[in-house]
């Protein structure tokens, strides 16, 4: 399978790996503790081994792969000390982001938080889990859009990585509370009460640990050991 000359136009190789190989891994089409090398990778895109190595080592440093020299990388397993890492530091950074964006509620950005979020309804009346988790993903990147910070969603997106799988697994039994609670946040931002809007994201990011139980105990394979 190659990659598209769209593609190619659109990002470097490396971006677009490290792409596909994020979402292979948080969907857990990519298992925790999956071998994969870098001539595999290369030879089914159709490029060469640095891209693969550069998507590597990015995913490496997020959290989701371990380089073994002279061994095959392997998808790690999920570690609870980094999500719970994780999720602390993503409240952080997107409680400042929705009380900038309060500031930015112009027609337009509350137009577009609006079609993101009937899009999302759309879909998990479709069932479509994968589809939700991506337009939540834009709902999330568009807040900090709104707040001036494009920039800022690239540093949660390597923040929150360590979350990522356990937030993809809650949403099979939690995607309509998601929803609720991107409503409830667009709300408070429409109405200006910044406070609110704050705490919301803060509950909303935080279900996160919630889920945490019920898919540690559905999926404990998933789950890096602890001693």
């Amino acid at each position: 399978m190659a990659l598209s000359n769209t593609t190619r136009r659109a990002q470097s190789a490396t971006e677009a790996l490290h792409d596909i190989l994020f979402h292979q891994i948080v969907s857990l089409e990519l298992e925790p503790g999956k071998k994969i090398s870098e001539s595999e990778i290369a030879s089914q895109y159709d490029v060469s081994r640095q891209p693969v190595r550069d998507a590597f080592y990015r995913l490496s440093q997020q959290g989701l792969l371990r380089i073994r020299p002279q061994k095959a990388t392997v998808v790690t397993h999920i570690s609870i000390p980094d999500l719970r890492r994780a999720r602390f530091i993503r409240v952080a950074l997107e409680k400042e982001i929705v009380r900038e964006a309060a500031k930015n509620m112009t027609p337009t950005a509350i137009g577009t938080l609006k079609d993101l979020i009937e899009a999302q309804a759309v879909v998990l009346d479709q069932g479509s889990i994968i589809a939700f988790y991506e337009l939540d993903e834009l709902f999330h990147q568009e807040l900090c859009r709104i707040a001036g910070q494009p920039k800022v969603w690239h540093l949660i997106c390597d923040t929150k990585a360590p979350a990522d799988r356990v937030r993809f697994l809650s949403l099979a039994f939690d995607s309509r509370t998601a929803l609720q609670d991107h409503k409830d946040i667009l709300s408070s931002l429409v109405s200006g009460d910044v406070l609110s809007a704050s705490d919301q994201v803060e509950t909303h990011l935080s279900r996160v640990l919630t889920a945490l139980p019920r898919i540690q105990a559905n999926h404990p394979d998933r789950f890096k050991e602890t001693t």
